[in-house]
């Protein structure tokens, strides 16, 4: 059992720190977003010491106004240094069709950019609002460093 508030041990081989909760994304752009309404929004995390496991599903019903970068908001912590990326995106019915589409967590964010892969594989692209239908799911898992 672990306190409900951290107590950091000065052993580094002592677990210390182990939280499960639920979280709530939001599929916007890093311009800005508005009007958008979901099916569903759910998200859930564990954190273990500095390591963190977020899942999220959303589903669209209307896309509102999105601006610029497509990216997910509303993580439970905030990235460490380094970059992280999923390979486990799994979006659907996005208004441009792409082979591949992953989360990319930059340094010291909450936030998930997402890019996709053309039909070739070939080139990475930042997803961006005209990418997104209003009917458009996703569902991503990604680890991380806070």
């Amino acid at each position: 059992v672990f306190p409900a508030t951290q107590v950091a041990s000065a052993d580094a081989n002592t677990l210390d720190d182990y939280e499960e909760g639920t979280w709530t994304p939001v599929l916007g752009g890093s311009g800005g977003q508005s009007g958008q309404t979901y099916a569903e929004q759910s998200g859930t995390y564990t954190k273990i010491g500095r390591h963190v496991l977020i899942s999220c599903t959303i589903r669209l019903t209307a896309k509102g106004t999105i601006t610029t970068n497509l990216q997910i908001s509303g993580l439970p912590f905030a990235s460490g240094a380094t970059y992280s990326w999923s390979a486990a995106a799994r979006p659907s019915t996005l208004a441009v069709g792409w082979a591949h589409v992953h989360g990319i967590l930059l340094p010291s964010v909450s936030v998930i950019r997402l890019d996709g892969f053309d039909t070739l594989d070939t080139t990475s692209t930042i997803l961006t609002t005209t990418d997104v239908a209003d009917a458009t799911q996703m569902r991503i898992t990604i680890a991380y460093h806070v």
